[in-house]
């Protein structure tokens, strides 16, 4: 098992950061949000941050050559955008020969596309200051249509090392069933089995290289007769990803340079939801991607939609790969690009990828927990085709005791900032008037030199993956036995969670180190997810409410299986299940209960907040 990284401070935690000046934050008992390395006594972590750098596809796709590689790199010494920590250059698709040479079996370089080759190129890049990243796939051919790696992996991976590559991205087309495996209706199996031997033939290797995944993007989408409604091939391809690559491309490509007026942006937002519903599997060294970061030249992006998707990715902790005409960037681009707050809060150590405080259909707030625990990231998305005043208020944002503290609102694009001092967190709000498709993105700092303003606790939306509907206290009830319903998202405090590993009036308790521990789901009106009958005696199809907290009630304790996404009630390892509304997105009103727990089932996989 691996360790997790603080986002919950209790006091005696915050008390001995602030007077011991311990940095590094504690790990949490609360729950496991994403899968361990199980290499954890190997060699140092690849990738411990998202990576950064450059890929030619979605600018240029097959239209390529050695020239646009050094060109690129020059521009980007010569613009700061490697300083900034754009520093793998890669090679997608098209750059060798049709066959294999027919001795060695080794792969050709088109000379004509790469006159001095390959070796050459790697040194030019790495004189330079970048990392070289190379494309293959795990197919007999790429999707272009060139030789693939079934069949070659050792052959393939040892060649790319006497190149000195650094970085391998993957690719999944041209796959045949391997028939000798055991019976599945999908192709799932026989992507493990290639995967894990092109990973297995990388390790292999005295040289490190990281490896970008694309096996979870076949299974994602209309093709793998999903669409919106993600699959339990799709979940189950996401639990074994990480064991073998350091990142890995989950759905659609994003939509490729066209010059032709239509948007793309679109292609974004579909990306940007699937991203959203993987949180639990993202942590350093294994890493999230919905795809490329397509600022440029082209029509297709408004500059807020373009900085809406670097604000977004950066909260998310997703890899920042462009995908542009780089020498085609203009000061502002080039300005948001190299933020280095922006950057530093993609970067973040901890690796958190930003949560979902709240989720309509008009705008989308997340946060993100900071190895700096006196601050949090907040982006603010407007999804309307309309300008919006958006008001977040501080209590969505995850800091445990708000009231009488003051804190630093800095809005990292426009690179403005102000104080607000905090009375009541559930009426005071951070405001603020968004374009269409705009997002603000913000570092919240505490600034009161008090222990308690730097507590911060898990605090958001617990949502279900595949349809999107929200736990709901329903109709915002307060009493004893307030029903508990999957309910399209809102923005109303029925719909506000808070996690704990501690009794929820905050006093000070000694906890276990398991990463699986007990923990209480919580409103701010301190009513706590508990089940309809008063003993530890139930059975499936319990009732799922809302009771007064009560530390003595073991029926109020949750525990978070990260891999199933599932909450197992604690004393009967029940799951909360809200039948029928797995996959209906915008279905309302489905009484939550008490369920046997299923595989992947889409009923009892939720999201869980940071």
């Amino acid at each position: 098992m691996r360790s997790l990284f603080s986002h919950t401070l209790l006091f005696w935690q915050t008390f001995s950061q602030t007077y011991f000046g311990q940095r590094n934050p504690s790990p949490p008992s609360h729950l496991d949000t994403r899968i361990r390395d199980p290499s954890t006594q190997g060699p140092p972590l690849l990738a411990p941050t998202p990576p950064m750098g450059y890929n030619n596809w979605a600018r240029y796709e097959c239209h390529l050559n050695q020239k646009l590689f050094t060109d690129t790199a020059d521009w980007m010494v010569t613009h700061g955008l490697l300083t900034a920590g754009y520093d793998t250059i890669t090679i997608d698709d098209c750059w060798m020969a049709m066959d294999r040479d027919p001795i060695t079996k080794q792969l050709v370089v088109n000379s004509t596309l790469f006159p001095q080759g390959m070796n050459w190129l790697s040194q030019y890049l790495h004189q330079r200051g970048f990392k070289f990243g190379i494309y293959q796939d795990a197919g007999y051919k790429t999707c272009g249509g060139y030789p693939g790696s079934q069949g070659y992996y050792d052959i393939d991976i040892a060649q790319f090392a006497g190149w000195q590559v650094d970085y391998i991205k993957l690719d999944g087309c041209n796959i045949n069933k391997n028939e000798s495996l055991p019976p599945s209706n999908t192709l799932e199996p026989t992507f493990r089995q290639l995967y894990a031997r092109f990973g297995a033939a990388i390790r292999s290797q005295p040289r490190p290289i990281v490896f970008s995944e694309s096996a979870p993007a076949y299974f994602a989408g209309e093709d793998a007769h999903t669409g919106d409604k993600v699959g339990k091939d799709w979940y189950k391809v996401l639990t074994w990803i990480g064991r073998y690559g350091q990142l890995w491309r989950h759905s659609n490509d994003v939509a490729v340079y066209r010059k032709d007026g239509k948007s793309r942006w679109g292609s974004v937002m579909t990306n940007y939801g699937f991203n959203i519903r993987l949180a639990r599997f993202q942590k350093p060294g294994n890493w999230n991607d919905p795809d490329f970061i397509i600022t440029g030249d082209d029509e297709g992006l408004t500059m807020d939609e373009q900085k809406s998707q670097f604000a977004l990715w950066s909260i998310m902790a997703s890899p920042l790969i462009l995908s542009t005409d780089v020498r085609q960037l203009n000061q502002e681009q080039i300005a948001y690009l190299t933020n280095p707050e922006i950057i530093a809060v993609n970067q973040d150590p901890l690796g958190i990828q930003g949560r979902i405080a709240w989720r309509t259909n008009q705008s989308d707030v997340l946060v993100k927990p900071l190895q700096d625990t006196s601050a949090r990231a907040v982006a603010v998305l407007n999804k309307q085709n309309s300008a919006v005043n958006i008001a977040v208020p501080f209590a969505r944002l995850g800091f445990a005791q708000a009231t009488g503290c003051e804190y630093l609102v800095s809005e990292l694009l426009s690179q403005t900032e102000h104080i607000i001092r905090v009375t009541s967190p559930r009426q005071q709000s951070i405001d603020t008037l968004l374009r269409p498709h705009a997002t603000a993105l913000y570092k919240i700092t505490t600034q009161t030199n008090d222990a308690s303003c730097r507590a911060t606790i898990p605090t958001g939306s617990i949502f279900l993956t595949s349809s999107l509907l929200c736990l709901d206290a329903s109709n915002s009830g307060t009493a004893p036995g307030t029903p508990a319903f999957a309910f399209p998202c809102t923005t109303h405090e029925n719909q506000l969670w808070q996690t704990w590993t501690v009794p929820p009036t905050f006093t000070l308790h000694t906890t276990t180190s398991n990463l699986r521990a007990p923990f209480w789901i919580k409103t701010l009106d301190n009513l706590c997810l508990d089940t309809e009958i008063k003993n530890i005696t139930l059975s499936p199809g319990s009732k799922v409410v809302l009771n007064p907290c009560n530390v003595t009630r073991k029926t109020q304790q949750w525990t978070y299986e990260p891999l199933e996404g599932t909450l197992f009630h604690t004393s009967t390892k029940l799951c909360v299940d809200a039948l029928g509304a797995g996959t209906e997105i915008g279905k309302t009103g489905v009484r939550l209960r008490l369920w046997e727990c299923g595989f992947q089932a889409d009923s009892q996989v939720w999201s869980m907040p940071a």
